[in-house]
């Protein structure tokens, strides 16, 4: 995990959005949600869903308030598309956002139980979809369901 000091505002505003999208509001002091820009592309993340094993997970880098850039092994991904919210067009946008899960792995083992979540944002036509933005948390060990989600994004 890298070295990492957040100095920017905690907000919590887009509980609604966030609890929407499957973020939990968590007991724990450090529970925010990060926004950030991806290292990581959409081919990757496949990959490290897809073509992984157990014993030696691809991983993919997500930013993490409080962490940093850690290692996480995905174990759950789902496409997620967005309903169009403008007035002359209806439907669904064509590329898809992702849902997923996994655990963080250091270069010694694997934490099972330091669990992310994360929401990814991808735009462009099929053939060339690129990773937008990605917001991710700790999954929280003592979820808190009326309380108000904090998040905090990336200084750019």
């Amino acid at each position: 995990m890298s070295e990492f000091e957040f100095k920017g505002t905690i907000y919590t505003d887009l509980a609604d959005s966030l609890r929407s999208q499957g973020f939990e509001a968590g007991a724990e002091a450090g529970n925010v949600v990060f926004t950030s820009m991806p290292d990581f592309t959409v081919e990757d993340m496949k990959a490290a869903a897809f073509d992984t094993r157990h014993s030696n997970p691809k991983t993919i880098p997500v930013k993490l308030h409080r962490l940093g850039t850690v290692q996480v092994a995905i174990t759950t991904l789902r496409l997620t598309f967005q309903e169009r919210d403008d007035e002359e067009v209806t439907g669904y946008y064509e590329t898809p956002n992702w849902y997923l899960e996994g655990w963080i792995v250091d270069g010694t083992s694997t934490h099972h139980d330091q669990r992310v979540r994360a929401y990814v944002y991808s735009d462009g036509p099929n053939e060339t979809v690129m990773v937008e933005e990605v917001e991710a948390q700790v999954i929280p060990e003592r979820p808190h369901p009326t309380a108000h989600i904090r998040y905090a994004r990336e200084s750019r």
